[in-house]
């Protein structure tokens, strides 16, 4: 009786309702199986290289591009950091590529709220972004016995916009790389340790870097190539920030300021840091 029951009830049923039923049985079938699809492809290209260190994440000759952001002010300014120190500048919208070569060795990265810091072949790289103004800073330490010679480049400032602002997993990951197509209407003028760039299609703009560096070249792309000299012991700071003024504060004064803001955060509970000591 119970079967003959519920088959009448579901012939009861009018046609173009038991469709619309079927059709939202398949759709929802259709998502679920794209989800899951999405994120065993996202585990497959984003598997965890980084580990828990107290309050910090580490990774060791990690190879990912633009996958740590440091925000700065209300503004959407922020720099995605690298397993390595290259740097993409979201100003928002592409505000160019920044890349340190360090001597040849291991490269330790290390995230921690608020700051990224490398270190290889006994130089160090801090990365700050200021909260107050639109601003990256970087200092740069050489820990070792003889003088440092870092290549520094930069280029790129496309003003382009991004499908969802450079977000990891939507965007192209290749979003923040130097590419040619980027570099096109830029114009540097140089002024001792001051770069400006120029850039824009509709609307010109200017943006600022202060690199003190021994030697500089501007390319064919155009794009900015230059060395940092650091002597034994010795720290250097680079800055940029979207205006064609450098601030009137030192750069290690505005760095101090910074990381000691940093420093006073709040403290993490490690509780809440993965069990398995991995971190993406």
């Amino acid at each position: 009786m119970f079967h003959a029951l519920r088959i009448k009830t579901i012939s009861s049923i009018p046609p173009l309702l038991k469709l619309t039923i079927n059709f939202k049985q398949i759709l929802t079938s259709a998502i679920l199986l794209a989800a899951t699809g999405y994120v065993a492809a996202r585990s497959e290209m984003r598997p965890s290289h980084y580990v828990a260190d107290g309050n910090s994440a580490i990774t060791v000759n990690g190879q990912a591009k633009f996958n740590r952001a440091l925000y700065g002010a209300h503004s959407g300014f922020r720099i995605d950091c690298s397993d390595t120190p290259e740097f993409g500048i979201y100003l928002p919208r592409m505000g160019g590529n920044l890349c340190l070569t360090l001597p040849e060795g291991k490269c330790t990265a290390r995230y921690t709220p608020g700051r990224m810091d490398y270190e290889q072949g006994g130089v160090k790289v801090e990365a700050q972004v200021m909260r107050s103004e639109d601003m990256a800073l970087w200092a740069i330490t050489n820990t070792t016995n003889k003088t440092a010679s870092i290549p520094v480049r930069f280029g790129g400032v496309a003003d382009k916009k991004f499908y969802r602002e450079g977000d990891l997993g939507v965007d192209d990951p290749t979003c923040f790389d130097l590419k040619p197509e980027y570099c096109t209407g830029n114009v540097y003028t140089v002024k001792g340790d001051k770069i400006n760039i120029e850039y824009g299609k509709k609307q010109r703009s200017t943006l600022t870097l202060v690199i003190p560096a021994k030697s500089y070249k501007i390319t064919d792309l155009p794009s900015y190539e230059g060395t940092l000299s650091i002597k034994p012991g010795k720290k250097v700071y680079l800055a940029l920030f979207p205006a064609s003024d450098a601030p009137k504060a030192s750069l290690e004064s505005l760095f101090k300021k910074r990381k000691t803001n940093v420093n006073n955060w709040p403290q993490a509970s490690h509780s809440r840091l993965p069990t398995n000591g991995s971190i993406r």
